[in-house]
Parts: C-alpha cells; structure tokens; sequence
C-alpha cells in the first residue's frame, strides 16, 4: 500500500520483545559467518553470541550450530567450492579440477568460449588459486575485451608461477593496453628471459617497440 508523504502524520520506532530480538541477532550471525572461511573466527563469533545471549531463547539453537562448526573444526575441514569438505574430500576434489580444466582447455581450443566459462568458474571454486585455471580465465576474458579482469586473473596465475612465459607475455599484453608502457616492458623482459626463442613473445616485443618509435 502506497502512502503519500503528506499523509504520514509520524513514525514511531518500536522495540521488539527480546525472544524475537535474541532469534534476530542470531539469524544475522548465522548470514555474517556464511562468507567466512575461517573456523576460529567462526567458533569466535559464536562464543561471543552466547556470552551476551545466555538466557536468551536463541541460546540453544546457538549451541547447535556452535557443535556442528566446532565438529568441522575437530575434522580439520576446510571449505572449497562453497562447501565445508574434509581434507580426504578436498584431495578428491583438487584431483578432480584437473580434468575440469583440460575440458575448458578443449571448449576453448575449439572456439566455444560460452561453454568454457562455466567449467572454468567450476575449477575455480574448487581452486581458486590454480594457475592454469587462472591463465584459461585471463585469456577468456581477454578475448571478450575484459582487460581489467583479465589482467587480474594472469595476476593470480603469476602469483603461482613467477617465470611461466606465457603468462607473463599476456601480462604485458594487458599493461599495454592499459597504457602501461614501462609496466608492459618489464613483463616483456621477463617474458623473453623466461623463454628466450620463443617467436611469439620475440614478434610482441618488436610490435611494442614499433608502436613505441611511432608514437614518440
């Protein structure tokens, strides 16, 4: 229902009953730890909760969901892909994002580039981390004229693996065309050490140089 403004003759905050404020504060704190990964601080926030809620009506739902995280942290669970795994599953899991990558690799290598996002954000989820999965976004991206998150994702993958030419060509690439010139010449640099007679770098290089005469 709409209520014009002139209509309004005054608004009156109220205080909930404090069963429906404890069960308020707990439900907030049950969507606060969602994006953690961190047991500890989880485990942290729910002993706080207690500490000011002793007599409250959510205590006790509480101290379940105290149990069950402070289970996952007896187990050593860590959490991968959005899911809280054991470390025998989360191996399972890392072996399995390999053949996930080498499946977005043959989707990409066969130009099918709307079915490779998916299954790359797949082997993400499981490794967000891995560099090869991280290289196969960067050039994703890149091809849909995403420079910003491309050059990120070559970030993460360089992260991993400092002297990988390839990475560090694409890497150059972006801060070229970010107008990042010094920046793309040092990638350069480290590229052609990384893999002195490979062409492809040898023919970037010499591009760059060639814009560079051109335009001063």
């Amino acid at each position: 229902t709409h209520v014009g403004q002139n209509d309004v003759q005054s608004i009156q905050l109220g205080k909930s009953s404090g069963n429906a404020s404890s069960m308020d504060k707990l439900g907030s704190l049950k969507r606060s730890v969602e994006s953690l990964d961190d047991l500890g601080k989880i485990i942290s926030r729910y002993t706080d909760f207690l500490a000011q809620n002793k007599d409250a009506s959510a205590a006790k739902d509480a101290q379940k969901e105290l149990a069950v995280w402070q289970d996952r942290l007896d187990k050593h669970m860590v959490k991968v892909g959005g899911k809280w795994v054991t470390p025998d599953e989360q191996e399972q899991m890392l072996a399995q994002s390999g053949q996930i990558i080498q499946q977005a690799y043959e989707l990409m290598k066969a130009n099918k580039l709307r079915e490779a996002e998916p299954v790359l954000k797949q082997a993400l989820s499981i490794d967000p981390t891995n560099p090869a999965a991280n290289y196969l976004e960067g050039v994703l991206l890149f091809r849909g004229e995403k420079i910003v998150p491309a050059r990120k994702a070559f970030d993460v993958a360089h992260a991993q693996l400092p002297s990988d030419a390839a990475t560090l060509n694409n890497l150059a690439v972006c801060a070229w065309r970010q107008n990042q010139f010094i920046n793309s010449l040092g990638f350069y640099a480290d590229a052609m050490l990384a893999m002195p007679s490979n062409k492809e770098i040898l023919n970037s290089v010499a591009e760059a140089l060639a814009s560079i005469n051109d335009q001063f």
